[in-house]
C-alpha cells in the first residue's frame, strides 16, 4: 500500500469510529476499526525503516 493510502484509510476509520462512539452503536465494528487501524500504523512504521 502506499503511504498516502494508508493515511487516508486510518484517517476514515477514526472517523467512522468518532461517529459510532456518539451514537453508541457497533462496538464489534469499532474493535475491528482500531485493529486495522494499529496494523496499519505498523505497516508505515515497518515501511519507515526500511527507507531508512
Amino acid at each position: 500500500m502506499v503511504e498516502l493510502e494508508i493515511r487516508n484509510e486510518i484517517r476514515e476509520n477514526r472517523a467512522e469510529i468518532r461517529f459510532l462512539q456518539q451514537t453508541n452503536q457497533g462496538l464489534e465494528v469499532r474493535r475491528a476499526l482500531i485493529e486495522r487501524n494499529h496494523q496499519l500504523m505498523q505497516l508505515l512504521d515497518k515501511q519507515e525503516g526500511e527507507r531508512k
